[in-house]
């Protein structure tokens, strides 16, 4: 008697455990939503906060935020002047004690990008892309991933954690890590590359025409292509060829 009793308790709680679950989640993905916002004339992105961004160079512009719907309004998505050029930001309202339900993705389709800025821990995706110059700055533990760049020139920065990956090519690259930062861009090739890191940060880089190497630190630098380096270390860092 007392293991039928235990049984049907037991039954009777997963049977309202299950109700519960199902109740609770099925609103949350009722609501979740993808809006269409209102940007123009954007040739710089900066990213601020934890948000997953796609960048689409199609020709044309457009801002899409797909997120809870609760949440869509603490996503901000507005074009301002910043270093004399218009920049698309994007940024999260912060409200004290309020926390994200789900992640948030911004895509964002764009005619030119000749910066890109990562503030914080977000997360951006650039496909596609040809430009005669691009300048990517990480700040923080961000990552940057280029996909099939094709630009005259590529500049990038990593203070902090962060890391970059790039495939493609450019002309010519610039590279500087401060801190731990990481930077693959072994399959983007480069006529000539200029590397520079200040701390534990590590490199692979592909460049045929000339390299130049300079660490101060524990970094590494892994490199390919035909340039013979010029190298400078003062640390316990290293280049190898890869």
């Amino acid at each position: 008697m007392n293991r039928l009793i235990s049984t049907a308790a037991v039954a009777a709680m997963s049977a309202v455990f299950a109700a519960f679950t199902a109740f609770a989640a099925t609103p949350a993905q009722a609501a979740t939503a993808s809006q269409a916002r209102s940007a123009t004339g954007f040739s710089a992105i900066e990213l601020e906060g934890p948000v997953d961004l796609v960048v689409r160079a199609t020709g044309r512009e457009s801002v899409q935020v797909e997120t809870d719907a609760a949440d869509q309004a603490r996503v901000e998505t507005l074009v301002e002047e910043r270093r004399g050029v218009r920049t698309l930001v994007v940024r999260l309202r912060e409200d004290r004690g309020f926390s994200w339900s789900r992640p948030i993705r911004v895509t964002v389709e764009a005619v030119q990008l000749t910066r890109l800025a990562v503030k914080g821990s977000g997360d951006a995706v650039v496909e596609g892309l040809k430009t005669p110059s691009l300048a990517v700055a990480v700040a923080g533990s961000g990552d940057v991933k280029l996909r099939a760049l094709d630009a005259g020139a590529l500049a990038v920065s990593i203070a902090g954690s962060g890391d970059v990956a790039a495939d493609g090519r450019a002309g010519q690259l610039s590279l500087k890590i401060a801190g731990s930062g990481d930077a693959d861009l072994a399959s983007l090739r480069a006529d000539s590359a200029t590397v520079s890191i200040a701390g534990s940060g590590d490199a692979d880089v592909t460049a045929d025409a000339s390299l130049s190497v300079s660490i101060v630190g524990s970094g590494d630098v892994r490199h390919g292509g035909a340039a013979t380096p010029a190298v400078s270390v003062l640390g316990s860092g290293s280049v190898r060829r890869r």
